[in-house]
């Protein structure tokens, strides 16, 4: 964690951006339960990401600030995180390389657990469109 930063409406917990562009090797780890104790008080909260550029979003994790205390030098504050989940991408897997996009609309398919994932992707001036099928029931009622 960078730092905390408290105001009238909020808590933030900067996390550090990692700036390297690669996946990390160990995967990438994130938490269902974010808590935070403060004093004999608890709040919950959730990542969240601030700001309006993608390429410069501030990662953090964002509570409500309580109105319990006036000063909060003196009180004692503590992060729980739990329910922890690791993502590993395994490059042999479910992975497709594209062609540049352009204007002109182009697919490509996926299997992904015996299901076929269709992709269609294009630009739109500035914007990348993908749009996406599947041939998977999940989800569908009979």
């Amino acid at each position: 964690m960078e730092k905390l930063v408290i105001t009238p409406l909020e808590i933030d917990v900067n996390i550090p951006k990692d700036e390297s562009l690669e996946f990390p090797k160990e995967g990438e780890v994130s938490y269902n339960t974010v808590r935070l104790v403060v004093g004999d008080k608890e709040i919950k909260g959730d990542y969240y990401l601030k700001g309006v550029d993608p390429k410069n979003y501030q990662h953090m994790y964002l509570f409500q600030s309580p109105e319990w205390y006036k000063d909060w030098s003196q009180v004692p504050i503590k992060l729980i995180l739990k329910d922890a989940f690791v993502r590993k991408y395994d490059p042999s897997k479910n992975w497709i390389t594209l062609s540049q996009p352009v204007e002109k609309k182009q697919s490509t398919q996926l299997t992904v657990e015996d299901y076929n994932v269709h992709f269609t992707y294009y630009t739109d001036g500035k914007d990348l469109i993908v749009e996406s099928e599947s041939d998977s029931l999940q989800g569908s009622r009979a």
